[in-house]
């Protein structure tokens, strides 16, 4: 049996937790845009197996609270290929349902629902599907599983300084620019000492904010590899929050065995529904 390191969540920081120490150059000065996000990608590569159970908070406008359990299995390979299975488990009226991404070596990611209520078949998330927000919450299909890199172009923007802290900021604009001008679908906000993605800025076409994604209380597991252990993303227009907190973090091969990337799977251990017309 294959050794579990297991990395408890730390409280929530204010500032984002622990992060490395800045360095003395600037090596990424003149980076371009898509070298930015193919560095933050490599910087980025996980363990080859993780696990991890989450809560998944909802906070409405008033303040109210719903919580949900979910366990995440992912698998990450030296080619940089590699697949993800999102599952919820609580409350029942969610349980079994499941995203379920494979992505190839290029960064091209195929993306899959499964809705037990619907029938024993994966949906396919396309495009649009990926953007929007999943089962009631502030997160997206894309949120959660990540970003293609090759379904966007990305563009520099001019440094920033927030709160003493210095930040890359890149503009991902759709592929096929309309007709009119190009406004940035996501605006991300990369720390400069360390090339992690701690804000993402969802905007509308005419530049005005709709969600904020932002990553805290990160943690070390080892090498260049900094894990965020709290994710929140705020709906400006509804002024809804969603928190995706991880309760428990392991890596191991025991824990992610391969089956569980399968609707085979899913199918045995979240039987679909069965209706009567």
């Amino acid at each position: 049996m294959a050794m579990a390191l297991v990395a408890p969540a730390h409280a929530v920081a204010e500032s984002a937790g622990t992060r490395p120490q800045a360095v003395q150059t600037d090596p990424w000065a003149d980076a371009d845009g898509p070298s930015l996000m193919r560095a933050v990608r490599e910087r980025g590569r996980q363990y080859p197996y993780a696990y991890e159970e989450l809560a998944m908070i909802l906070i409405d406008k008033e303040g109210r609270h719903r919580t949900r359990r979910v366990r995440r299995f992912t698998r990450a390979r030296a080619d940089g290929s590699g697949e993800l299975l999102v599952l919820f488990d609580l409350p029942e009226t969610v349980g079994g349902v499941a995203l379920l991404a494979h992505r190839d070596r290029d960064g091209r990611s195929r993306t899959s629902l499964y809705l037990p209520a619907l029938g024993p078949d994966l949906v396919e998330a396309g495009t649009s599907a990926t953007r929007a927000s999943v089962l009631g919450t502030d997160f997206s299909v894309e949120d959660l599983v990540g970003e293609r890199l090759d379904g966007y172009r990305f563009m520099r923007r001019a440094d920033e300084t927030i709160s003493d802290t210095g930040y890359y900021v890149v503009d991902a604009h759709a592929l096929d620019p309309g007709p009119d001008e190009d406004p940035p679908l996501y605006r991300h906000y990369i720390l400069k000492d360390s090339l992690i993605v701690i804000r993402t800025d969802t905007l509308d076409a005419a530049g005005r904010l709709l969600k904020r994604h932002t990553r805290h209380d990160f943690q070390h597991v080892g090498g260049q590899i900094w894990l965020p252990n709290l994710l929140m993303m705020r709906d400006a227009v509804t002024r809804h929050r969603s928190l995706l907190r991880v309760e428990r973090r392991v890596f191991s091969r025991d824990y992610v065995p391969d089956e569980v990337f399968s609707a085979t799977w899913l199918r045995r251990n979240y039987p679909p529904v069965e209706t009567t017309e």
